[in-house]
This record gives structure tokens, C-alpha cells and sequence, in this order.
């Protein structure tokens, strides 16, 4: 259905608008308002379109029609002034000729002085509708030009022409207008910025001169009536900062003109941009260590530096590029400062480094394990040496009771042996499955090893066979006892490297096979005794293999990281401590140890920083307890009376404490530990923090730890032996070494203390 509204105009059913025919137009002139044209977004826009057809867009907030070139945007940026010939008007009543387009009659054309003062043309006449010529006002002031020209029409719409007319006989500056140039990051090399000069009288622009100021750009002149202003903002600031000048342009009449200008400076603080790298941690012991690592900043230009200097690091200062070199045998610690500097602005980075090798010392040859194993899983502790977790193993038993720990139990009586199950001929040949790869051979028997707590270097072991059953000895000692073994070594337990190659024809139960081997023996930590035949071959029911004890002589090092903060022993001067020599404990040279004895003897160590927060730290001792103590004795104390302190001592029992408090009196950390010391019995105590954790250790096993993260820990009164605060606290002991690290040991290092 469509609606006719008259001859001309139709609403289809589709509710188009339609225009019927072009000799009667659809005239709206007796109307004052306005059209309204739909409106929509860019998105809205017709499918299918029409040519001629407008729309209002609110997307780009313009008026567009549909031609067959599509959506056109209707301009709407119009201006009815053109230009101004001849743009000097040197005298009063000079004529101008102005350009542009629907000149009408009732226009007021005026001149705008730079201060703003408008000047009105007293008279303009008609050339066409597209060209006037006016008359200039009596009064232009030149100090006020450039002069601006404006029309108002008579609906009141104005247009102008900026900066077009002088008056005078000196050159204006076209552009840009008076002002801000623009905010620029420091260091920053700009868009260069065109500044133009021009003479209407003909005259020659000469120079183009900008005043000092402190942004560090660049001005030249081109000697084409444009100067330049360009280069890289000045790089010296430290807050962001607005530079004033004045571009000044003369004629080859020495005339001159003028303009006023900035530039904004932003500061950007200086940062390191690269991620900090891992801290160094590094066992120097057995090889050198070598890495290099890139700093980067925000900024360009950045020179950078090592602060201070370092033998074991370079930085190259233009690319950041940092080199660190440790030879073998180095230690050190502590930080490497990297700083980068750019102007007068500078920025630093810390880089950690924990760089440690250690003290060798090779101890007397002796018997392992140093005490009776009494199961496969068995730690020895209270021992002169070889404490620590031992771990046995098998590739059989023939029972739980005669597994491979039966070989170090120090009993070879009656069924106190290791016996591997059925895996022998009658004749004592192997036909099990069991292989051990020795260096670069496949060994072929049953075994049985032992995991040292610490590695030894062997030089003998002795190997007894299986006890005598009967009278005769004949159907124990000769039919199970090894007939052929291979004893290996290994530092982890998976790779083996052969010791020795062994046979036995007959055995004497009271007589063990004692093997001595070259002076030049590796340190293992892992030994295996693999049988590959049984008994005599002569005599049958060899089916099983059988050892009833197997003792290892060697010796062990004494591995100590050697960069020590603290280290006191029987032979260290008495220079060495804060206190007098008659506060001094006794130092019993003859018997290598150091005598507490409760009569307010102690070492005073002086003031020291324990940089717990970032590396941890480390206190050992080495002791004998002589008498029970107080349940305060200290072994060690450090920091003030009630907080700020570091205190290891012991409590009720004799157990061991380990108690940190902060500067602020917060209690980081207070353990005690259930295991408590026996008197006259040689330890091995530690007492370590890491970012995370406190713990106790006795003869390299950690026997407590809890979760404490140390703050601030500055301490002064370092003391060994006493309690500065307290009378009674005062140990009792022999103490043969003291060892106090600036950082956390490994546990291995801690186990190997106990050696």
C-alpha cells in the first residue's frame, strides 16, 4: 500500500520518500526550520544505496552523500578568504586586492594587530564576487605585525587570514605562530622544526639568530628565509623543564623581527632495564668459572661502570656487556654494583656472587664403617670419625636377617654373614641375571655394596668368608665362601670403576683375604663386592654366595670451604679476639683443643655483619661437653640484650637451641631440637640460615629446621663460650675448631665437617 501526499510526492509501502516527477519540485522554502537527515554510524550505512542519497554520520560527526565514487563526506571547513595582494602595505591608504569566493555586499574586512587591536578598512569596492579591493586604515602600528585580515559577513560568520600583512619595512616570521613547539622526552632526537621568515618589500632575509638557552638543539639557518631547529633534548635534567627563546630574523636593511617560542623537556628517570641475573654460586675448587651477561637501559647513550672495581669482572662502558672470570682455587664474595649513568642522572644494580673453594686436609688411614651397621639404613653418630648415614644394598638375600649390612656388623659368628640367594651351580658357576657394568665390562654375579657417608680413598680391605658351620668347617667356609670377586668404586652409585680383581682357592675363617692396594687410589664414596663364582669346584652345594665381613681401610679429606669469616682453633694468636689475653679460655696446644671450663672464659670476635638476608649464614663447632650445663650455657651469642641477636646454646638437657630476634624484637626464629648431647662424646654442631629457613645439625645430620626469614641482622658482641648479659651462661667443653661462614652451606658441605 502507498499513500499519495500530492502530484509530486508519494510514501511507498516500503515507507520510501519519492519525488514523482522533476517539472514539480518538492519545495520546502516556505519553511524556516530545517531538514533533518537521518543519522547512523559508519556501520548503519545503507546496504544498498542510492546516488544522491545523504545522511548525517555520527561516526565521523559529518554530513555525507552517495555518488559513484560511494560515500563522500560533505566539507564543512570553509572559509571565504583566499588571499591579500600585496602582502605589505607599507602607507596609509594603500590598495589591497582580496580573493575568495560569495563576496556579498555589507562585509566588514579589518586588520588584527599582534597585540590583538583591530584595525577597520574605511573603504572596499566590487570587482565580481570573488575579488574586492580595500583601502588600508590610516593607523597600522608596525610593532604590532604581523597583521591578521578578517571579514564578517553580514549573517555574522567570520573568516580570516592569519599572519599575512606588514606594514613596516622590516620582515615578519610567517610561522610557526608564537608559542610551545612541543614536549619532547629528554635525550631525544626531534622532528626537525621549520621556522619561516619572509619580506614583502623585497628585501633579503640575511640571518635567522635564536637566543641560548639550556635544551641543547640545534638552530641553523638556511639562507632561504627558513631556519631550522632540530638534534637531541638535553639529557641534564632531573625534573621536566620548559626552555624559553626568541627567534629574531633580519633584513639587509638591518631590520628585524621577533618572535617568542618554547619547548617542554620530559624527564624520564634512568632505569636498568635487564632482569637481574642469577646470583653466582660457584665451587672454584676443580675448575675456573667464566659467564657474561648484557645490562640494558631505557635510555641510549648510557655509559656504564663496575663500582666498585673487581679483579674477577669487566663492564664494557658504551655496551653494558659484563664479563666475569674466577680461576680455579678463587674465592670471594659479595656484590658486583652496576651503575649506568647518563647525564647527570644514574642508576645501579647489585649482582651477588658466592665464589668458594676449600681446605684439603687428608686424615689418618682408618677402619670403615667406624661402628657396627645393624641394618641395611643405619646412621652412625657419637663416633671420632665416619658419622653419618650409611646405606647398604643387595642384589639378593636369601633372608631379610643376612642382608648386605651382616658384612658390616663386625661379627663374623654364626649366620652374621650376607648370603645372596639361590644363584649358583652345584659347582658354584653363576647362572643368575645380574649385571654390573665396570667401567667398560659387564661383570656378571651377585653383589652386595655400601654407601659411605663421606668418600675415602681406599688403600686395604680384608674380606672374611663364610663361618664354619661343623667341626670341619667344610660344608659352611668352603662351599658358600667367595671363590672369585671384583671389589668397584663409584661416586654415585651408578657409574663403577674396577679396584680390585680377587680369587681365594681355600679359607681359613680366622684368616681373612687382606688385599693392599696401589697408594694412588681415588676417593669413593660407593664400594661393591660382586661374586662371580662360589667354593671349591671340587665340592658341590656351591649354590650361594656368602661374606661374613668385608672392612675398609682408607682414609678420608677434611673438605672445608676456605672463605671463612671466623675460624679459631688451639693455634690462633690471641691478637686474633677483642677481649684480653686474661678473659681467654686455655689453649691446650699438647692436646690440640681449647679448654671452657666456666670461669668466665670466652672469645670475643668483635662487631660483625651477618648478611643473613641475602647469602644466610653458617656457625660450626667442633666440641666435647665436660659437664652438664645451666640450660642457658652459650656456644654462641651475638647482638644486643633483648633484640638484634644471634644466640646458639644449650638448653634443658643438653639439647641445642638456635634462637634470632631483629632489631625490632620480632623472634624469627626459636627451635629447640629433641636429640640432646651425652658428656665426654666428640660432636659436630651447626647452626645455619637460609632466605627461608633456620636448622640444627649434630655430626652432619640435620636434625631440626623450621621456616624463618631473617630481616635486618646487623650484630656486634660476637662472643663464643658466654653470654655478655648473663653470668651463669658459660659453656663447658673442649673445642677443637670454630667455623662461622657470612653464608649458607650446602648440606654436603655441612656433612662433610664431620670427617
Amino acid at each position: 500500500m502507498s499513500f499519495l501526499l500530492n502530484d509530486s510526492l508519494t510514501i511507498s509501502s516500503s515507507n520510501e520518500l519519492i519525488l514523482k516527477n522533476e517539472t514539480n519540485p518538492f519545495d520546502l522554502s516556505n519553511r524556516s526550520d530545517g531538514i533533518i537527515l537521518p543519522v547512523g554510524t559508519m556501520s548503519e550505512r545503507p546496504q544498498l544505496p542510492s546516488i544522491g542519497m545523504m545522511r548525517f554520520n555520527s561516526t565521523i560527526i559529518r554530513p555525507e552523500i552517495y555518488t559513484f565514487d560511494g560515500w563522500k563526506r560533505l566539507d564543512t571547513d570553509y572559509n571565504t578568504l583566499e588571499d591579500i595582494t600585496p602582502r605589505s602595505l607599507p602607507h596609509s591608504y594603500d590598495i589591497a586586492t582580496i580573493t575568495g569566493r560569495d563576496f556579498v555586499p555589507g562585509m566588514i574586512f579589518e586588520f588584527v594587530g599582534s597585540s590583538g587591536v583591530s584595525h577597520i578598512v574605511p573603504s572596499w569596492s566590487f570587482v565580481n564576487l570573488n575579488t574586492v579591493q580595500a583601502r588600508r586604515p590610516s593607523i597600522m602600528p608596525p610593532e604590532e605585525e604581523p597583521y591578521t585580515l578578517c571579514v564578517t559577513m553580514p549573517n555574522g560568520s567570520q573568516y580570516e587570514l592569519l599572519d599575512i600583512v606588514e606594514v613596516g619595512d622590516s620582515p615578519i616570521i610567517l610561522s610557526p605562530p608564537a608559542g610551545a613547539l612541543g614536549t619532547f622526552s629528554s635525550g631525544c632526537n626531534i622532528t626537525p622544526i621549520a621556522i619561516t621568515a619572509f619580506d614583502s618589500d623585497g628585501s633579503n632575509i640575511v640571518s635567522m639568530t635564536k637566543t641560548y638557552d639550556l635544551s641543547q638543539l640545534n638552530f641553523v639557518y638556511n639562507n632561504n628565509n627558513v631556519a631550522m631547529l632540530s638534534g637531541t633534548t638535553t639529557d641534564i635534567i632531573q625534573s621536566t623543564t620548559t626552555y624559553n627563546f626568541t627567534v629574531t630574523a633580519m633584513d639587509s636593511g638591518s631590520n628585524v623581527a621577533s618572535r617568542n617560542y618554547n619547548i617542554t623537556v620530559l624527564y624520564t628517570p634512568l632505569a636498568i632495564t635487564s632482569s637481574l641475573p642469577a646470583n653466582i654460586s660457584h665451587n672454584s675448587m676443580n675448575n675456573s668459572y667464566s659467564t657474561s651477561y648484557t645490562f640494558t637501559a631505557n635510555k641510549a647513550g648510557v655509559t656504564w661502570s663496575l663500582t666498585p672495581s673487581s679483579a674477577f669482572a669487566t663492564i664494557n662502558s658504551l655496551t653494558g656487556v659484563m664479563s666475569v672470570n674466577f680461576d680455579q682455587g678463587a674465592i670471594g664474595s659479595g656484590l658486583f654494583t652496576v651503575t649506568a649513568s647518563w647525564g647527570i642522572d644514574s642508576t645501579s644494580q647489585s649482582w651477588s656472587y658466592q665464589v668458594y673453594s676449600y681446605d684439603v686436609t687428608a686424615n689418618p688411614v682408618r677402619s670403615y664403617p667406624s661402628a657396627p651397621l645393624l641394618s641395611n639404613v643405619h646412621t652412625v653418630s657419637g663416633s671420632a670419625y665416619g658419622n653419618g648415614l650409611h646405606t647398604c644394598a643387595e642384589s639378593s638375600y636369601e633372608a631379610t636377617s643376612l642382608g648386605a649390612f651382616r658384612m658390616f656388623d663386625k661379627n663374623n659368628g654364626y649366620e652374621r654373614f650376607w648370603m645372596s640367594a639361590n644363584r649358583y651351580t652345584q659347582q658354584g658357576a653363576y647362572i643368575g641375571s645380574s649385571d654390573t657394568l665396570v667401567g667398560s665390562s659387564t661383570i656378571s654375579g651377585e653383589w652386595a655394596q655400601i654407601h659411605l657417608p663421606q668418600p675415602i680413598a681406599l688403600k686395604s680391605y680384608s674380606l672374611a668368608g663364610r663361618y664354619a658351620e661343623d667341626s670341619n668347617g667344610i660344608y659352611g667356609r668352603e662351599r658358600r665362601s667367595p671363590r672369585t670377586w671384583f671389589l668397584a668404586g663409584s661416586t654415585n652409585g651408578t657409574s663403577w670403576t674396577l679396584i680390585d680383581a680377587n680369587s681365594q682357592a681355600a679359607w681359613n675363617e680366622d684368616a681373612p683375604k687382606v688385599v693392599v692396594l696401589p697408594s694412588t687410589a681415588p676417593e669413593y664414596s660407593y664400594f661393591r663386592v660382586i661374586v662371580t663364582q662360589v667354593g671349591q669346584a671340587s665340592l658341590s652345594d656351591c649354590t650361594h654366595a656368602t661374606i661374613s665381613e668385608l672392612i675398609l681401610d682408607g682414609h678420608s679429606n677434611t673438605v672445608i670451604p676456605s672463605n671463612y669469616t671466623i675460624y679459631i682453633d688451639y693455634t690462633t694468636s690471641p691478637s686474633y679476639f677483642i677481649n684480653d689475653a686474661s678473659t681467654l679460655p686455655t689453649f691446650d696446644v699438647a692436646n690440640q683443643r681449647i679448654i671452657f671450663n666456666r670461669t668466665s672464659k670466652y672469645f670475643d670476635v668483635g662487631p660483625r655483619t651477618y648478611n643473613m638476608l641475602t647469602n644466610g649464614w653458617t656457625f660450626l663447632i667442633n666440641l666435647t661437653l665436660t659437664a652438664n650445663n645451666n640450660s642457658v650455657d652459650r656456644i654462641f651469642d651475638s647482638g644486643a640484650e633483648n633484640n638484634n641477636y644471634i644466640t646458639f646454646l644449650l638448653s634443658s638437657g643438653n639439647a641445642l637451641r638456635f634462637l634470632i630476634r631483629n632489631s625490632s624484637n620480632v623472634t624469627l626464629c626459636d627451635t629447640t631440637t629433641s636429640q640432646t648431647l651425652a658428656l665426654n662424646t666428640t660432636y659436630v654442631l651447626a647452626a645455619r640460615t637460609t632466605s627461608q629457613h633456620a636448622s640444627i645439625w649434630i655430626n652432619g645430620v640435620k636434625v631440626k629446621e623450621v621456616s624463618c626469614v631473617p630481616t635486618d641482622r646487623t650484630n656486634n658482641n660476637s662472643r663464643i663460650g658466654v653470654d655478655p648479659y648473663i653470668s651463669s651462661a658459660q659453656l663447658s667443653a673442649y673445642v677443637y675448631n670454630v667455623y662461622v661462614y657470612n653464608y649458607a652451606l650446602s648440606d654436603t658441605d655441612i656433612g662433610n665437617f664431620t670427617s
